[in-house]
């Protein structure tokens, strides 16, 4: 269980309400000081604004132009019929997962913005 980002104590599974349930998978409760924190079911990714690995959740992802055979490549019905409306194939850099995903790549935050001076 995750421990509490507000004041770092351990925290316990928590009840969920109906609506609750639709929307989240688990809700977890600071012991110490009452902080609820709810964790979000897979299908809600879709309204993110960036593109995130279906297997871990990450957003480091290399954009490819073609399958590459040796990595597991999403089974998914829905992101088969995005390949063939022409999405883009993303590749988890951790889990070697390819997968086809409508929205963009987030930006890395390594690489400098270039600033044009005169």
């Amino acid at each position: 269980m995750p421990d509490c980002p507000n004041c770092g104590s351990p925290t316990k599974r928590g009840r969920r309400s109906l609506f609750r349930r639709l929307v989240s998978q688990a809700v977890f409760v600071c012991e110490s000081c009452g902080l609820k924190m709810a964790v979000g079911r897979p299908y809600l990714s879709i309204f993110q604004g960036y593109a995130e690995c279906p297997r871990c959740c990450t957003r480091k992802l290399v954009r490819l132009n073609s399958r590459d055979h040796v990595d597991v490549m999403s089974a998914n019905p829905f992101r088969r019929l995005l390949g063939l409306f022409g999405a883009p194939l993303y590749h988890c850099i951790y889990c070697r997962y390819q997968f086809r995903d409508w929205r963009k790549r987030e930006a890395d935050a390594r690489r400098a913005p270039v600033l044009k001076t005169r």
